[in-house]
């Protein structure tokens, strides 16, 4: 007969006791024969659990005979997640069957799971084999469009193997996929083979292959209450025909509002870094980072950024203090440097960093149009590091040696078409960096603008993000002096002489 209101507490079939667990309400219809015994319930459940796994809606066609169970089917729907079980449980409690899921939308797992929260879809079947108390899980799983926190993946094959499915939980796994990705930042294919339990995990070999890049991890790492231990066994980036590996093992803590390493060094025959590091939320941040003739371009992969990285860098930095007050404080010089703006071919600075403002101390810039000397501070209080530099307030004092007027022929400035010139200096750089008001005093040997041509020309500067102003100049072409105010606008194409 029919059933409604079904207690399910009770057992999916009356007195079977090797039977998942289940709980909830549904609708069930009970056939029963004596002779030969046998029983079978067939129905719809609603908003229950069977074992580990809840349920919005399920189907369930399942039989009953002496000396088995059979599922002919159970069909589990819980939000984006449609899974299907059929097999066979005979007399001791042993289970042999198969199992297939989907799912369109893998963040809506139920929460007593406990998972991380995950993005994607997915599609995955396999066997289940065994008693209940040990039921083990083999078969394959493919994630599409997989999110994991800053990780990421286009798509994968997951060769998949669960040890107690329905309780303490082992895993072991084998993985290919490609798109793999960490925040923004894209490594290509990757694979990985290891294996994970409720107190430990081991990552046997994990790689990542984007043209000419390829990385290499091995790592281990036991988890406690809110600490884990993380050992990284092996680490190595091979760029450009270059390999970057850790010297020695690598261990470190990680946890809520934790993070521990006493040492770590990457090295290759072209160059190395070193760094530690500690952080206790709300208490203290402490870290040094020391580069040895450091190749930049190592940071392209994990790096976004509108032209490629490239020169090398030797740097020491210590930071120290509370978290939402850290200070820094940096020795770094840097040789062979292109960037968009000029070629570097060496910097020296000395600086610090406290109270949201940058302490240059000193400052040597050499470059293709000349070199820069100085010292001044540049201020953001309260911007986080991506908006500091937009927004910072300018204070500093400039030197230039041998400048060259031909570096602003790359802002395509109409007024200042045709500058041409070999120039020294000092200036004042006050404003801000959308806003900058620079005031100072140049004399250039030579000068030429347009129709101007001169042998040596000393003048006051006045520039702002709309104009340039010469003023107080003094010059000669050979043996005729001339001083003049000369004043070029951003704006029009205009110039006055007093």
């Amino acid at each position: 007969g029919d059933v409604e209101n079904v207690d399910m507490s009770r057992g999916l079939i009356p007195g079977q006791d090797e039977m998942p667990v289940t709980d909830g309400e549904g609708r069930l219809r009970i056939e029963h024969s004596d002779n030969p015994e046998w029983t079978r319930v067939t129905g719809v459940l609603h908003d229950c659990f069977i074992e580990i796994m809840p349920f919005d809606t399920c189907y369930v066609d399942v039989v009953a005979a002496p000396d088995s169970v059979f599922f002919n089917r159970v069909e589990l729907m819980y939000g984006a997640i449609h899974g299907m079980l059929e097999g066979v449980a005979d007399s001791t409690g042993d289970f042999s069957g198969y199992v297939s899921v989907n799912s369109e939308d893998i963040s809506t797992v139920p929460p007593d799971w406990m998972w991380p929260p995950t993005t994607g879809r997915l599609n995955g079947q396999g066997t289940v084999e065994g008693p209940l108390v040990g039921l083990a899980f083999a078969g394959w799983v493919n994630l599409y469009e997989f999110g994991l926190g800053p990780l990421g993946a286009g798509s994968a094959e997951v060769a998949l193997m669960v040890d107690d499915l329905l309780g303490d939980q082992r895993l072991t796994a084998g993985i290919d996929g490609r798109g793999f990705s960490i925040g923004d930042v894209p490594f290509g294919d990757f694979s990985l083979w290891g294996a994970a339990g409720t107190t430990a995990a081991r990552v046997d070999s994990f790689r990542t292959a984007l043209g000419d890049t390829n990385i290499f991890l091995e790592f281990t790492a036991d988890y406690a209450d809110s600490v884990s231990l993380v050992d990284v066994g092996a680490f190595r980036i091979d760029l450009e025909g270059t390999r970057w590996a850790i010297d020695d093992p690598v261990a470190f803590t990680v946890g809520s509002g934790h993070f521990s390493m006493p040492y770590m060094r990457l090295s290759s025959d072209q160059g190395a870094m070193a760094l530690s590091g500690l952080f206790e939320e709300d208490e203290v941040v402490a870290g040094t980072l020391q580069l040895e003739s450091f190749d930049l371009a190592l940071l392209n992969p994990f790096t976004r950024t509108e032209h490629d990285l490239a020169g090398r860098m030797t740097a020491d930095v210590v930071v120290g203090g509370a978290p939402s007050a850290p200070q820094v404080n940096l020795t770094a010089d840097l040789l062979d440097a292109p960037f968009a703006l000029a070629d570097v071919h060496s910097m020296h600075v000395t600086a610090g960093f406290t109270g949201g403002t940058v302490d240059f101390q000193e400052l040597d810039l050499r470059t293709n149009f000349g070199r820069v000397t100085g010292d001044g501070t540049v201020s953001n209080p309260g911007a986080g590091v991506k908006d500091f530099w937009a927004g910072a307030d300018l204070d500093l004092d400039l030197h230039i040696q041998e400048g060259e007027w031909a570096f602003l022929d790359q802002f395509a400035l109409p007024a200042l078409d045709r500058l041409e010139g070999i120039f020294d200096g000092s200036m004042r750089v006050a404003g801000s960096v959308t806003d900058p008001l620079i005031r100072g005093r140049v004399k250039s040997a030579p000068f030429h603008i347009h129709w101007l041509h001169l042998d040596e020309l000393t003048s006051d500067v006045l520039v702002d993000s709309e104009s340039m102003i010469l003023g107080n100049l003094a010059g000669h072409k050979s043996d005729l002096a001339m001083t003049c105010l000369l004043y070029t606008s951003d704006a029009a194409d205009e110039y006055q002489r007093v």
